[in-house]
């Protein structure tokens, strides 16, 4: 849909200019391009993503294996209780959703670690599956 231009601004510019000041800053600074990218290092494998897609969905819709073999008997669905989707961020790290309160608990030993289930993707990520 395009806006009709009125005067000296736009619609399109104000509506932008209202959406940003709504936004929190952390916001804001993520949802800057459309497309993010994952790098599955282990696997040697790119995938292109839409920004703020579930890193756990993408990576099950592809084919990449993040789970032990006790992961795949005891694996809570993706609803962040169980922590045995565990990967390791290599890269890319403010390119994600910050950690939940159970990540911080669950990987306090493990700074470079989140589970695949509570990350967002914003950016181009590099991504060790079963650390």
């Amino acid at each position: 849909m395009l806006l009709p231009q009125s005067g000296k601004g736009s619609d399109a510019e104000l509506i932008c200019k209202t959406v940003k000041k709504l936004l929190p800053l952390g916001v804001r600074t993520m949802v800057k391009t459309t497309t993010a990218s994952i790098n599955f290092h282990n696997e040697g494998k790119e995938v292109v993503v839409a920004n703020g897609a579930n890193l756990r969905q993408q990576a099950l819709a592809n084919g990449i294996d993040l789970y032990t073999w006790k992961g795949k008997l005891m694996n809570c669905g993706g609803v962040g209780q169980c922590a045995t989707c565990v990967v390791e961020i290599l890269a890319g790290m403010e390119h994600c959703s910050p950690p939940t309160e159970f990540e911080q608990r669950q990987l306090r030993k493990k700074p470079h670690c989140r589970l695949a289930c509570q990350t967002l993707v914003y950016g181009p990520v590099t991504v060790k599956t079963k650390p």
